[in-house]
């Protein structure tokens, strides 16, 4: 696992999720809904656009319930949740429509439950570096989203910045090998371990926070 989402599940300790109802956007190869029901989550529901990422999550963890949806119309009952987590997803939605993401999410959670995010981090080197900004891959401060989160009933809670230079080169690798080479990451170990150290400290390349709906 790497260090990015060690990271996230220590988000998810922070809240407490034994005994709740989760729902995982975007969930894609479904790794939270499997570490939640370990840890003893009442329910646990995911929503991925790829359909067929979707019939594979579901097989992967007959436990949850898994369906193709979109994150801004989530087809769960009003105040049915009491965490959703949305993990390196929100960056992906169109553009100029996450407020209408918050407040579908809003809409599900019952009062009092929690928002996670991760999301890459608008700091000038993380997005000089991250090859697919050019191609209007986003980057968020925590203003914005505390605006946004703000508007939609929303408190932030705690915000923390990840990743640093090994996280960088680590994904330039990836890409590289992935989609020029077309062979595995070469020292992918080396690179894990580098980059999870990143993980636990303050960093540039990651804004990761906890909301709560507050109306």
């Amino acid at each position: 696992m790497t260090g990015r989402l060690e990271a996230c599940i220590r988000l998810a300790e922070k809240v407490g999720i034994k005994n709740k109802r989760i729902l995982d956007v975007g969930c894609s190869y479904p790794w939270f809904i499997e570490y939640a029901l370990k840890q003893g989550v009442e329910s646990a529901f995911g929503v991925e656009p790829n359909s067929e990422k979707a019939k594979a999550a579901q097989r992967q963890v007959p436990n949850a319930k898994i369906k193709q949806g979109y994150a801004d119309k989530l087809e769960f009952a009003t105040a049915s949740m009491d965490l959703v987590t949305l993990f390196d997803v929100i960056e992906h939605v169109p553009a100029n429509t996450e407020q209408k993401v918050f407040s579908e999410i809003n809409r599900v959670l019952a009062h009092g439950g929690h928002l996670i995010i991760s999301t890459p981090y608008s700091h000038p080197v993380a997005q000089a570096t991250d090859p697919a900004w050019y191609f209007g891959h986003r980057h968020y401060s925590e203003n914005q989203l505390s605006e946004m989160l703000k508007k939609t009933g929303f408190k932030v809670k705690s915000v923390v910045t990840h990743g640093g230079i090994w996280e960088i080169i680590g994904m330039l690798v990836l890409y590289f090998s992935k989609w020029i080479l077309r062979i595995k990451m070469p020292f992918e170990d080396w690179f894990d371990a580098k980059r999870r150290k990143e993980f636990k400290e303050r960093g540039f390349t990651h804004i990761m926070l906890i909301a709560r709906k507050i109306t």
